[in-house]
């Protein structure tokens, strides 16, 4: 990356995202973004999961991610249009370069109680309680 006093251009980011899948055998995302606006602040990477993943799944693999990461926290978004939840996992690269994974689920799929564009941020403990529903075939809360 360029020194700690420049914004990383588009190639750090690029090529942070690529070393970290070569290192870590994580699952293939569905897409990958760079998103780069130094002048508001703004570099980062976003990793979109497959969408076709149950909240136990999408879940894991977001635990999978975090485990790779550093600076880890993690959050829920529901959409204005009420209909999914958006989990994110929120870090950062080892090379400092801030990343978030996300994946959808149902808006049914958890018992969190949300509006419509309402963000929640929810512990890692809470991420797990979801991934080890894989296991009991039931609904965590």
């Amino acid at each position: 990356m360029t020194s700690t006093t420049q914004a990383p251009t588009t190639v750090d980011l690029l090529t942070a995202i690529r070393d970290h899948l070569a290192e870590f055998e994580l699952p293939e995302p569905f897409t990958v973004d760079v998103e780069h606006q130094p002048a508001h602040g703004y570099e980062h990477v976003c990793v979109h999961l497959d969408a076709k993943r149950s909240l136990p799944a999408v879940a894991a693999v977001l635990l999978a991610w975090a485990d790779t990461i550093t600076a880890v926290t993690v959050s829920v978004w529901c959409p204005p249009h009420g209909e999914t939840l958006h989990i994110t996992v929120h870090g950062r690269l080892a090379e400092g370069i801030t990343i978030r994974v996300y994946g959808c689920v149902s808006s049914t799929a958890t018992s969190l109680d949300m509006s419509a564009d309402e963000t929640r941020t929810v512990s890692l403990a809470l991420l797990r309680a979801w991934a080890d529903d894989v296991a009991d075939g039931g609904a965590a809360a």
